[in-house]
C-alpha cells in the first residue's frame, strides 16, 4: 500500500526542508566564523580550537549522512515507512489472532475490537 503525497504537500515539504537547512547552515557558519575570528585575533585561548574541530567534524559527518540518504532516495516518499509499518502490523494481527485465541480462550474478543 503506497501513499502518494499530493503536490502541495511535496512542495511544502521541499520549501520547509530547504528553509530549515539553509537557516541551520547559516547559523552554523556564523558560529564557526565567530570562533575562527576569535582565535585569529587572539581573544580566545588555544583550548577553544578543540571544540571547533569537534563541532566541524560532527557537522561533516552529518552532512555526509545527509548526502548518502539523499543519493539513496530516502526523501522521495517520507510517509511510505509509516504506511508499510501499519500494513505489517495489520498482517501480524491477522496472522496471530487464531494463535492468541487458542492460547488464552478467556480473552475472546469480537473481530471489530481488534481493528
Amino acid at each position: 500500500m503506497a501513499h502518494v503525497m499530493p503536490a502541495w504537500e511535496r512542495k511544502f515539504l521541499k520549501v520547509f526542508s530547504w528553509t530549515v537547512l539553509i537557516g541551520s547552515g547559516l547559523g552554523f557558519t556564523f558560529k564557526l566564523m565567530d570562533f575562527l575570528f576569535s582565535v585569529i585575533r587572539g581573544d580566545v585561548e588555544r583550548a577553544f580550537i578543540i571544540p571547533v574541530v569537534t563541532y566541524l567534524s560532527v557537522a561533516v559527518g552529518w552532512f555526509l549522512i545527509f548526502l548518502w540518504t539523499l543519493s539513496r532516495g530516502h526523501y522521495r516518499d517520507v510517509e511510505a515507512p509509516k504506511y508499510e509499518m501499519l500494513e505489517r502490523e495489520r498482517q501480524l494481527d491477522e496472522e496471530t489472532r487464531d494463535w492468541w485465541y487458542t492460547r488464552w480462550p478467556e480473552t475472546q474478543y469480537d473481530a471489530e475490537d481488534l481493528r
